[in-house]
């Protein structure tokens, strides 16, 4: 892990920029962190990682994200309230469905507006305005998903590793650079059964490098052998990797 070049250091004593709106959540008075929480904020931001802070109710632990956010000039904090019957997408939106419902059956002009009745979460949130921050005409992305070689039933399906590592193999070195020719030579929906018998979500694969071109180098490339199949993961940037 290499450590940010440059950082911003939180001091944690209420301080907040000249230019720059306090942070405060309605609260009155300052929030002054202790030294040794002080290292840790510092900490995870020269090393550019995410903070856990566990603790009871009430200890201050959403008080010292709204410290850091108006120590630094962060703007305001983004929540996210937690239950135990959240999904992975409620971290993104929701959408109001009886509104939606009631407008509809209404004739309210308003149903027509989808967008209108999409309300953003905090990491929804987080990733919209990063978004918005691009140019629009760079604000394109594929997104695919697929699997190498991959057995459900019999023995295979629960070995240290896919049931084809050879496959795996060559696999993974196709999508890398690139090889379309050698990739459409040796794979058909046919062939794809010996490796495994649902190894055909490898072609979601190759699909992607149809969209990404002949010949175009993947940017990112990772691989993690599971108990039951390998996980790969391939990135590519049209104009070669951000800088």
């Amino acid at each position: 892990m290499t450590p940010a070049t440059t950082w911003i250091r939180y001091k944690g004593d209420g301080s907040t920029p000249s230019d720059a709106a306090v942070q405060n959540r309605g609260e009155t008075g300052r929030y002054l962190a202790d030294p040794k929480l002080v290292t840790a904020v510092n900490t995870a931001l020269a090393v550019e990682q995410p903070l856990l802070v566990t603790g009871e109710p009430g200890t201050g632990k959403t008080m010292l994200a709204w410290s850091i956010a108006s120590e630094l000039g962060l703007g305001p904090v983004l929540e996210f309230h937690t239950r135990s019957d959240n999904q992975a997408r409620d971290t993104l939106y929701d959408f109001d469905y009886l509104l939606r419902f009631y407008h509809a059956q209404t004739r309210d002009a308003r149903a027509e507006n989808l967008e209108s009745y999409v309300r953003w979460q905090a990491l929804g949130e987080a990733i919209r305005k990063i978004v918005e921050e691009w140019p629009s005409h760079l604000r394109v992305a594929i997104i695919g998903t697929g699997h190498l070689s991959l057995e459900l039933g019999g023995p295979r399906q629960f070995g240290p590793h896919g049931p084809d590592p050879e496959f795996d193999r060559r696999a993974v070195e196709w999508i890398a650079t690139g090889d379309l020719d050698n990739c459409l030579r040796e794979v058909s929906l046919d062939s794809l059964h010996a490796p495994g018998n649902a190894t055909h979500g490898f072609m979601d694969f190759m699909l992607m490098m149809g969209v990404a071109g002949a010949g175009a180098k993947a940017d990112y490339v990772d691989t993690l052998d599971l108990f039951h199949t390998m996980e790969a993961y391939f990135t590519w940037y049209p104009n070669g990797v951000p800088a």
